[in-house]
């Protein structure tokens, strides 16, 4: 099994009924691999959904967690303006902005 299908089989399984930790280390592999593998898009989707998640719950160490993940996708799709057009900043902005305006 590859770490993108063991990462798609670990949202999966904490998806529905699992506890608010499981669901944000869900999210963090997710966010780390695909920031790895040049996701941006998905790195700020999952790292600002665990975000919100370990906000709601209290999970102060998971948020910081995602925080740093979101803000090292963040720089780097404004240090690498050559990214190809799928990884422009512009949804990372307004990703951030949104993570941030709601108390992260």
């Amino acid at each position: 099994m590859t770490a993108t299908e063991r990462r798609r089989q670990l949202l999966q399984s904490t998806a529905y009924e699992s506890r608010p930790s499981d669901r944000a280390f869900a999210l963090y592999v997710d966010a780390v691999l695909a920031s790895w593998e040049g996701g941006v898009d998905v790195a700020l989707h999952s790292g600002a959904e665990g975000s919100r998640l370990a906000g709601e719950h209290g999970l102060l160490y998971w948020k910081a967690m995602m925080l740093a993940v979101i803000e090292r996708r963040r720089e780097h799709a404004y240090l690498h303006p050559a990214l190809p057009s799928t990884h422009t900043p512009t949804w990372s902005t307004r990703c951030w902005d949104g993570v941030r305006r709601s108390g992260c």
